[in-house]
């Protein structure tokens, strides 16, 4: 039950960090977005990799994490379809109209 619980906050750990770091990268097409059921997804295939490294040293623990990062950041994105919005250019658009509201 506890290696569930810990499964799940790790997990959940690593999927923000990376949603973190994606959206403070500053590139010309800032629309990326990490779909959540495919991290978690990706996250899950390193579990036994990552029970067999916790019992090495440090570097090895990194550097599996690193890993980790780098395919979340190439495989667990989210397709953008033409004509839909995602949810960040949704949220521009809220907060361009509240500053609207304020001049009004």
């Amino acid at each position: 039950m506890y290696g569930r619980l810990i499964s799940i906050l790790f997990s959940s750990k690593i999927v923000s960090v990376v949603k973190e770091s994606i959206h403070n990268e500053k590139s010309d097409n800032n629309e990326k977005e990490i779909n959540d059921l495919k991290a978690f997804k990706q996250v899950k295939e390193f579990f036994p990799i990552l029970r067999i490294k916790v019992f090495e040293d440090e570097i090895s623990i990194l550097i599996l994490i690193n890993t980790i990062i780098d395919t979340l950041r190439r495989f667990a994105m989210k397709s953008i379809r033409k004509g839909d919005k995602s949810i960040r250019e949704l949220l521009d658009y809220m907060v361009l109209q509240e500053c609207n509201l304020k001049y009004m």
